[in-house]
């Protein structure tokens, strides 16, 4: 809870330099000035409540109280967040491990549940593509393997090299991106990928979870 006019700091850089060390703080301001342009500012940066002097006890018990659960729900998600993720990299390293050991494992990328596609990461070819992929995208399997994943993925082409060099060369494997499907639908989705060797190819092994209805939750919560 901060006052916005103080001296030496203004309420609004403080909660810039709180958010920076404590992303998940959430931020009530109080004010003895009806600024609207401080207030809209000050929610732009976070802030989830905005309050004018004088202060009734009541008042900021229940803007107290809203903190305290937006704050509950942060943390909430945070935890949702980290555990998929965790799920996803355990399930791309066991397939991983299964497609080394025993070529006859193959079959679990074909038949598994999860969305899975394989990419070239130096020509952004999708070289293969699971049922569940195929169902997902709503491509056949010869259409898909027909288009590069520049097709799919909504940021420039540029960007998604980008982002599979870094995939390549396993400085991040766990991403955020935006996908559109054969009907033209926008979907949210979280990205892990695995560089494995195919056939002499550095390819790119991708699990895709479809996250789009967690992310409008995440909206509207802010």
């Amino acid at each position: 809870i901060t006052d916005i006019q103080m001296p030496g700091i203004s309420g609004l850089e403080l909660m810039k330099a709180v958010l920076e060390i404590y992303p998940d703080t959430v931020a009530i301001g109080i004010t003895g000035y009806g600024d609207i342009k401080v207030a809209v500012d000050f929610m732009k940066l976070g802030g989830i409540d905005f309050l004018e002097k004088p202060l009734r006890k009541g008042t900021l018990l229940l803007a107290v109280d809203s903190a305290a659960e937006k704050f509950r729900l942060k943390q909430e998600l945070r935890r949702v967040n980290e555990e998929l993720r965790q799920k996803n990299i355990a399930l791309q390293e066991e397939i991983r491990a299964r497609l080394e050991s025993d070529e006859r494992n193959k079959k679990l990328f074909e038949t598994h549940s999860a969305v899975m596609l394989v990419i070239d990461p130096n020509t952004g070819e999708i070289v293969n593509a699971n049922a569940a992929a195929c169902a997902y995208y709503g491509y056949t399997k010869e259409e898909i393997t027909g288009l590069e994943i520049t097709d799919i993925n909504i940021l420039s082409e540029k960007e998604v090299f980008q982002e599979m060099e870094r995939a390549r060369s396993q400085k991040e494997n766990f991403f955020r991106f935006q996908h559109r499907l054969a009907s033209r639908q926008i979907r949210d989705v979280e990205v892990i990928s695995v560089p494995m060797k195919e056939q002499g190819k550095r390819l790119l092994y991708s699990t895709v979870r479809d996250v789009s209805r967690r992310i409008r939750t995440e909206k509207a919560l802010k």
